[in-house]
């Protein structure tokens, strides 16, 4: 039975009120089963979150440092082409 997964800006009441309608017809797991299931599902689902948020912010710093370091060459690019000639003209 696939559980449910937090929305994404879902609180952890709200998610587990939901989870828990969800699981209503497992007539053969206690309640307190299902509240585990329910409060480790939005654990782990919030651990994850904020590991991919962490992994988006370090790529978007190095997309941004590749950026800058293509600027520079550009820069550095156009000062040997204006001020340095090769093959005699």
């Amino acid at each position: 039975m696939p559980i449910p997964t937090p929305n994404k800006d879902e609180k952890q009441d709200a998610f587990v009120g939901r989870c828990m309608e969800f699981m209503a017809d497992e007539k053969d797991m206690e309640q307190k089963q299902k509240l585990a299931i329910c409060f480790d599902k939005y654990r782990r689902w919030k651990k994850n979150r904020k590991r991919r948020e962490k992994a988006r912010d370090k790529k978007q710093e190095k997309i941004q440092q590749a950026k800058t370091l293509t600027d520079e060459l550009k820069k550095l690019k156009e000062y040997f082409d204006n001020n340095y000639r090769i093959g005699g003209n």
